[in-house]
């Protein structure tokens, strides 16, 4: 039976803060060098931004489109925040948008009328089909044709990126599973919770690093060049 509340919200939020706090505190004294590679690899996102946007002959959506970038940053700096408050769902919720933002930038970087349905008409894009279509042989052999460095491997490596997307999925659909309010030490801070967190994150970043090289040519070529930080996080 949920135990009476009896607290104002004023209390209640505050209490909140003290224990997200402490949690953050704790958190940080573990697992430093891999949240250095992320951030590095999340700001890896801004120069590959940098990078597209003097490609020659860019059409207007494609120029627009860089703008993702600027909130996949955002996205992966706010999902470990979060994890780092032990808020594992809403850091979980987060991840799934960067997947959505990233596999949809190929998308409507090649369909620059998918674009201008998605932003100025408010059309959904569906999240299969969009992996579907960058797993096709049609769309590898254009990606063949326009980066001479990719000998038709996969672009992007759709299998694993559709069981992420899964998972988070049901963070984001409510299933009990993944009921953070029904586990014994709820909103506590877990080592196991945190590394595991953080090493999907890692994860996550490196699948779409690989796919922009794999897709662009100035990426393979650039992105060390533009940032030589991110040597440090391989």
């Amino acid at each position: 039976m949920t135990e009476q509340i009896t607290k104002d919200i004023v209390s209640i939020l505050t209490d909140l803060n003290k224990k997200f706090s402490k949690n953050l505190q704790t958190s940080l004294q573990h697992e430093r060098e891999r949240i250095q590679r992320i951030e590095l690899k999340a700001r890896a996102f801004i120069t590959i931004s940098n990078i597209l946007i003097k490609e020659p002959h860019l059409n207007a959506a494609q120029k627009e489109l860089t703008c993702i970038f600027d909130e996949i940053f955002a996205d992966i700096i706010c999902s470990v925040y979060f994890a780092s408050c032990s808020l594992d769902r809403p850091a979980e919720m987060l991840l799934r948008k960067v997947l959505e933002l990233g596999v949809g930038f190929f998308y409507m970087w090649d369909m620059p009328h998918w674009f201008w349905a998605w932003k100025d008409h408010d059309r959904d894009l569906n999240f299969t089909e969009m992996i579907s279509h960058l797993g096709s042989d049609g769309y590898k052999t254009l990606v063949a044709k326009e980066n001479p460095n990719f000998h038709g491997q996969d672009v992007i490596d759709c299998a694993i990126i559709k069981s992420l997307y899964g998972s988070f999925s049901d963070t984001v659909h409510g299933k009990i599973k993944t009921f953070e309010s029904l586990v014994e030490q709820r909103f506590n801070f877990n080592l196991v919770d945190w590394s595991n967190h953080l090493k999907i994150v890692e994860d996550v970043e490196d699948l779409l690093l690989k796919a922009f090289r794999n897709r662009f040519t100035s990426i393979g070529e650039n992105l060390e060049k533009e940032q030589p930080s991110i040597m440090m996080a391989k």
